[in-house]
């Protein structure tokens, strides 16, 4: 038992309402506890023991039997477009909560839109409409900001992504997009083998933007220039890529071996094979991979043709989806089906798999010791899921967004 994971101090009354929820499987950094306690009190976590540890509750504080469950931090999506028949490039404010509350019910606490590739002015359209929503109650996943994947990326590995918008990186431009999104762009992703994508990327992260790689058909010696100039990420890697080559390994060779990068992973079955997954967590472990869903309208939708913003159409069918051309456009994963698949796959045990959803991608945030785990101190961000791996209830900050009808959180929304 670790001071850190069972905090001694003690447990003092709030103003908010105190929950316990009592008796599930807990996922903390340090250790799995079999049958704990989470306290939360406000939109944080003060405490976290094994049941029978448990400090004495404040009066007043509303105790809930969870055996048999298993409770885990909420996951973080940096890397999507939207689901359940809105990409958020086309939301409006009320389709973009409707997205955010479907995530929720997946488990996902937090979300980075990602914007693709498009003109300025449309950017900036598509931030005044979404701003609203950040750090705000949504009845869903908190919106954290914007992921621009692009438009400094290379028309070769356009895959998905409109050309006619595709631009040479520019720092003027750059700005001018950071500040239409007023400061709450969190990444961007851009092609560093183009003209003066080195400058824009330490510019960005003199901006305290992350810097990703991804749309590229740079080098592996090109990969390396990128990440001594300040990126720190891999978008969606091995696909918008050269391929891994032994005498030529691109992106994916650095992605694989440099220590400075974080590297995302599509883990749906079709973006990567199980083995290179096998090969990505024996090279970089859970601490360097961050899973994402890159998921587009249709996630959450029936198989069938759909028009992504663009006028791009896509079919979805056996679980991906394709334009047509036959190249896979974005995903119809979500981030809780990722983790499942890893351990479905044999590729992680479950609390690796559950890492790389939510701690990784909040410590590539900078959020490392407010998100991503279930720790006295970190937001109320946290997830309870059956024994069949089915999502029960979502809390984000503390409030319940999600319960399943017939679960034993339930009665809390109804209270």
């Amino acid at each position: 038992m670790t001071a850190s994971t069972h905090p001694r101090q003690p447990v003092t009354a709030s103003p908010a309402p105190v929950l316990s929820l009592e008796g599930a499987k807990i996922c903390t950094p340090q250790e799995v506890i079999p049958a704990g306690r989470v306290v939360v009190a406000g939109k944080k976590i003060i405490e976290v023991s094994p049941l029978q540890d448990g400090l004495p509750l404040p009066n007043g504080a509303l105790r809930v039997t969870l055996e048999g469950m298993r409770i885990i931090p909420g996951l973080i999506d940096t890397h999507t477009h939207g689901g359940f028949g809105h990409d958020f490039m086309a939301c409006n404010e009320r389709q973009a909560k409707a997205v955010l509350q479907g995530m929720a019910r997946h488990g996902v606490t937090s979300v980075i839109a990602t914007i693709s590739t498009c003109q300025a002015d449309e950017a900036c359209s598509i931030f005044k409409r979404l701003l609203p929503l950040i750090g705000e109650d949504t009845g869903g996943a908190q919106l954290l900001g914007f992921h621009l994947e692009g438009p400094y990326i290379h028309p070769e590995k356009a895959g998905a992504q409109p050309r006619e918008a595709i631009r040479h990186p520019d720092i003027r431009d750059a700005g001018q997009l950071l500040e239409g999104a007023g400061g709450a762009v969190r990444i961007m992703t851009l092609a560093p083998e183009l003209p003066n994508a080195l400058d824009l990327i330490q510019f960005l992260v003199s901006q305290g933007v992350v810097a990703s790689v991804g749309h590229s058909t740079a080098t592996y010696d090109q990969m390396l220039a990128a990440a001594e100039a300040g990126a720190s990420r891999v978008a969606h890697t091995f696909n918008g890529m050269t391929p891994l080559h032994h005498r030529s390994p691109g992106i994916p060779g650095a992605a694989l071996t440099c220590d400075e990068l974080m590297i995302e992973l599509i883990a749906d079955g079709h973006h990567v094979h199980p083995a290179v997954m096998d090969i990505i967590l024996r090279c970089r472990g859970p601490e360097h991979v961050i899973l994402i869903s890159d998921s587009n309208q249709a996630a959450g939708l029936p198989e069938g043709e759909y028009i992504r913003p663009g006028n791009r159409k896509i079919r979805v069918k056996d679980g991906a989806a394709w334009l047509q051309n036959g190249s896979l456009a974005g995903s119809v994963l979500n981030l809780k089906t990722a983790v499942l698949n890893l351990v479905r796959m044999g590729v992680a045990p479950f609390e690796d798999a559950v890492r790389m959803a939510s701690g990784t991608p909040a410590a590539s945030l900078g959020l490392a010791h407010t998100k991503g785990s279930v720790e006295a101190g970190f937001d109320a961000d946290l997830v309870v899921m059956d024994q069949d791996e089915h999502v029960i209830g979502t809390f984000v900050a503390g409030g319940l967004v999600y319960a399943r009808p017939d679960g034993p959180l339930a009665h809390l929304l109804r209270s």
